[in-house]
């Protein structure tokens, strides 16, 4: 399987969907978190340990994952995605696995994405749930359809708890999300909840809107205002 893929943000989503990703055969990914190893990242990330405590996240990954499977095919930025590096962190890339807590970082790579027509994977857990949204500009709705020009909170560990299973579950199903699309399968654009403890996924369509601003407006407010720079958890 050939193909770039960025994954940014090394939580719980980001960080497991690169060790499966690492061994599927793509020609390289790529890690992007600025965020270091806390105590709290140990209750639901088992890759890392408390003797990874204090170092950046995206370089522990690219290292674990080295030492797991002898492959070198993981590459680490130890910086936040902003409107001053996205351009050149994710040129090149195929597709995008959102693994972060900010929905300021998902509206710019969602800008990004539809600039430069990638698709991308909005991911997000909290509690024992998960949700996943597959954009493809073009053919989904994008996550301006999804806001239409409200302001959303996003679902993560700042505000919730996390299941240890949750994040697992969401890496699981984003990463086949992947291989299917990259295997020419359809993919639905549907926005999905999962209940892992139930084993419930609930769908909701949504559909492309006409008047949004970034896929059918095409304004990238974002991507050109430098004043997104480093972590923006709103």
């Amino acid at each position: 399987m050939k193909g770039k893929i960025s994954i940014v943000g090394c939580g719980g989503n980001g960080l497991l969907a690169a060790q499966v990703l690492s061994s599927m055969g793509f020609e390289q990914i790529s890690v992007i978190d600025g965020d270091t190893i806390s105590e709290t990242d140990l209750e639901r990330q088992s890759l890392y340990s408390r003797n990874d405590l204090g170092f950046y996240k995206a370089d522990t990954c690219r290292k674990k994952i080295e030492k797991l499977n002898g492959l070198k095919n993981v590459v680490s930025y130890d910086v936040y995605l902003d409107s001053y590096n996205i351009e050149e962190i994710l040129s090149g890339t195929d597709i995008v696995l959102d693994g972060t807590d900010s929905i300021r970082t998902r509206e710019l790579i969602n800008e990004y994405s539809v600039k430069t027509a990638i698709p991308w994977i909005m991911t997000a857990s909290h509690g024992d749930m998960g949700q996943i949204k597959f954009i493809f500009p073009g053919k989904t709705s994008c996550l301006g359809c999804m806001m239409s020009g409200r302001t959303l909170i996003p679902m993560n560990c700042h505000y919730d708890s996390v299941e240890p299973y949750a994040p697992q579950g969401v890496s699981v199903l984003s990463t086949s999300m992947i291989a299917s699309f990259l295997s020419d399968e359809q993919v639905s654009g549907d926005l999905m909840f999962i209940e892992f403890r139930k084993m419930t996924i609930e769908r909701i369509r949504i559909d492309i809107n006409p008047e949004c601003s970034v896929c059918a407006g095409h304004e990238y407010t974002l991507l050109e205002d430098k004043k997104i720079k480093g972590r923006q958890i709103y």
